[in-house]
């Protein structure tokens, strides 16, 4: 048995509008993250049925592991703020030499992102860095953790 993930790799030149205010307001959290330990700043942009976004960023701390992940700061402040559906979100890196580079959500936030993703009709897309210029698309968050936990697993 083979387990794959679709994906296709998308041109930051060939966002359409909300791919790019994500982009956009990704950037911008990005330079208030706090990542003094590991020195790898990492932001997200989610948008929002109706056309909200919401940002966060990873947020380190000395005691390990009272930190948090970009993903999960932008998710639960966006639901603590909206019932809204979730349409796309989009999540970029900076490394220790300020390059942007290649990041995908830890085991922690897809969780996180599935039991959102259970909780609406619609499929949540997200866009990964995969370079300074490029990102990776995956049509359903569902798809980078197809073995979960879920409530009906309880």
């Amino acid at each position: 048995m083979e387990l794959t993930i679709p994906y296709a790799r998308l041109p930051v030149a060939d966002f359409d509008e909300l791919q790019t205010r994500l982009y956009t307001a990704a950037q911008e959290a990005l330079g208030l993250a706090y990542a003094p330990y590991s020195n790898f700043l990492v932001a997200c942009a989610i948008g929002f049925e109706g056309g909200h976004v919401v940002t966060g960023n990873n947020q380190e701390n000395a005691a390990y592991p009272s930190g948090l992940c970009a993903e999960r700061v932008a998710l639960f402040k966006g639901k603590s703020e909206s019932r809204a559906a979730i349409d796309t979100l989009l999540v970029m890196a900076q490394n220790d030499q300020g390059v942007l580079c290649e990041t995908f959500p830890c085991g922690a936030c897809r969780q996180v992102m599935l039991e959102y993703a259970g909780q609406q009709a619609t499929p949540i897309k997200i866009l990964m860095q995969a370079d300074s210029n490029s990102f990776l698309v995956v049509d359903d968050v569902r798809h980078l953790l197809p073995f979960s936990f879920t409530k009906d697993s309880l």
